[in-house]
């Protein structure tokens, strides 16, 4: 049975299963408002390793992520299926904005929230920037879907 570490911690998979499926049944910290469906993209999470053992991109996902993020290794979690048996890891984007925002609250040792505040709020702004931009196209995209 394949494993996948999610934000993490070790998770036990089944081939063919969602990412997001996965995250939810092992209560991981994964946002989600569309039940799988790639409409809302809060499931979307970063593939730190083993994005080659998950199914090609598919359509939901080149409508709604944009390329500079593909490139960065993001998928949603709710189309990325478990397609081999070698490690995933992944970090879902709310367990990563909640490090960012507890690295701003409580500071690493030798930063300050000041250091801190710049790469959340880039994240955030750029989340939604991104995802804002393609909403028309996706939308389009979605319903030929």
């Amino acid at each position: 049975m394949p494993q996948v570490e999610i934000n993490d911690e070790i998770m036990e998979a089944k081939l063919g299963e969602p990412l997001l499926t996965v995250a939810r049944r092992n209560a991981a910290h994964i946002g989600f408002g569309c039940d799988g469906n790639g409409l809302c993209t809060m499931c979307e999470c970063r593939v730190l390793e083993g994005g080659d053992q998950l199914s090609p991109l598919n359509k939901a996902e080149q409508a709604w992520l944009p390329d500079a993020r593909v490139a960065d290794g993001y998928r949603l979690a709710c189309q990325a299926s478990v397609r081999g048996k070698g490690p995933i890891r992944v970090m879902t984007r709310a367990e990563e904005l909640r490090r960012q925002l507890g690295a701003l609250l409580n500071p690493p040792e030798g930063t300050t929230s000041a250091d801190q505040l710049r790469p959340l709020l880039t994240n955030v702004v750029m989340i939604n920037w991104e995802h804002l931009g393609r909403w028309p196209f996706a939308v389009v995209l979605q319903h030929e879907r």
